[in-house]
C-alpha cells in the first residue's frame, strides 16, 4: 500500500483506537458480506447503502439523490456499478469490526472511510 494511503488510513483508525482497540478484519468472502449486511443499511459519510442478495442495490448519497444498480464479489473485493452508467464498475476493499466497516475504495487504493451496519 502506498504510504499516503497506510497515513490516511492511520488517520481513519485513530480515533477508534481504545483499550480494547479496534480489529478490522478484511472481508475476502462474498457470503461473509451478505450475512454482515444483508437486510440492513450501511451508512457512511458517502451514503447510505441497502444490499440485497439478489445482487442489486440501492443508496441514498450524502446530496439526497437516489441511486440503484448492480453489484458482485470479484476476487475479495465489493464491486458494484449504477444503473445509469453501467460501464463503470467501482470496486471497494472491506474491512469489518462489529457494525462499522471500513471501506478503502478503488481496490484498495483510494481514500478509505468509515461506514456503520445499521
Amino acid at each position: 500500500m502506498h504510504p499516503g494511503r497506510l497515513l490516511a488510513l492511520a488517520t481513519c483508525l485513530a480515533p477508534l483506537a481504545t483499550p480494547a482497540q479496534a480489529e478490522f478484519r478484511r472481508i475476502t468472502e462474498e457470503d461473509s458480506y451478505l450475512a454482515a449486511v444483508k437486510g440492513r443499511r450501511v451508512v457512511s459519510p458517502v451514503s447510505t447503502m441497502r444490499i440485497r442478495p439478489d445482487w442489486s442495490y440501492s443508496a441514498t448519497r450524502a446530496d439526497g439523490s437516489q441511486v440503484s444498480g448492480a453489484w458482485t464479489w470479484d476476487s475479495g473485493y465489493f464491486c458494484f456499478n449504477e444503473s445509469t452508467n453501467r460501464s463503470r464498475t467501482y470496486c471497494q476493499v472491506i474491512y469489518r469490526d462489529g457494525a462499522r466497516l471500513l471501506i478503502v475504495p478503488d481496490r484498495g487504493r483510494g481514500e478509505p472511510f468509515l461506514a456503520e451496519i445499521r
